[in-house]
């Protein structure tokens, strides 16, 4: 009896054993495949992330290639119908830039607004000095660039005024814009049947605005409050 249990002893030690090293095995199989498994999932999202990353850049690249050809153009445009000089270009570009990085309109859609002002028979020093000024004016009446551009030039020329008055009259319409009923699209109009005449007087840009904004106030119609200032 004691040599049979001592029998059945050795058998279940060797099993057991025997499973140990098996588990240990399976144990070591297990591990590889893990880290098979995450350099493989590493290779694989770091491929992708470069794969992908490249592919952004090229984009990127790309935009920025088109965008500046683009400017490029837009500013060929300028110069031909302002007759800038090479020096003038030179500051029209200059200007362009640091309002597309000042403000929230591109450099493209500045050069497009100096495009609006030589068409609109401004020399390249009168673009210069309103630039800033139009830029504003198209912000705070949420207006594109090009009507801020064209109300500005015939204010400006209605009243003979200088270029370097942009500031002064962008103050102007902007406050009677919120002191009144005036807005940039009835300015224009009443200020384009007013602003010879008003000169003619002595009347000043603020003056004839002031009184413009009473006659929209009072629910006249903007093109007939104009005719009225006469």
């Amino acid at each position: 009896m004691a040599k049979q249990r001592q029998t059945l002893t050795f058998h279940f030690q060797a099993k057991s054993d025997r499973l140990e090293r098996e588990l240990a095995l399976v144990n070591r199989k297990l591990a590889g495949f893990k880290a098979r498994t995450k350099l493989n999932m590493d290779q694989i999202r770091n491929s992708f992330v470069g794969a992908f990353g490249g592919f952004l850049v090229l984009s990127a690249v790309t935009s920025a290639i088109k965008s500046l050809a683009g400017f490029e153009l837009q500013m060929d445009k300028v110069q031909a119908i302002s007759g800038a000089t090479t020096s003038q270009m030179k500051q029209l570009t200059a200007s362009a830039l640091e309002l597309g990085r000042t403000t929230i309109f591109t450099a493209g859609e500045i050069g497009k607004m100096q495009e609006t002002l030589a068409r609109l028979g401004f020399e390249p020093d009168r673009i210069l000095a309103s630039s800033k000024a139009i830029s504003k004016l198209a912000l705070v009446t949420s207006t594109e660039l090009s009507e801020a551009a064209e109300t500005m030039a015939g204010t400006l020329n209605g009243f003979n005024l200088e270029a370097t008055e942009s500031e002064r009259v962008a103050n102007v319409m902007a406050e009677s814009f919120a002191k009144s009923a005036l807005n940039l699209e009835k300015f224009t109009v009443g200020t384009a049947n007013s602003s010879a005449i008003a000169r003619v007087f002595g009347a000043t840009v603020e003056e004839n605005t002031a009184r413009l904004g009473t006659l929209v106030d009072a629910n006249i119609d903007a093109s007939k409050a104009g005719t009225d200032l006469r």
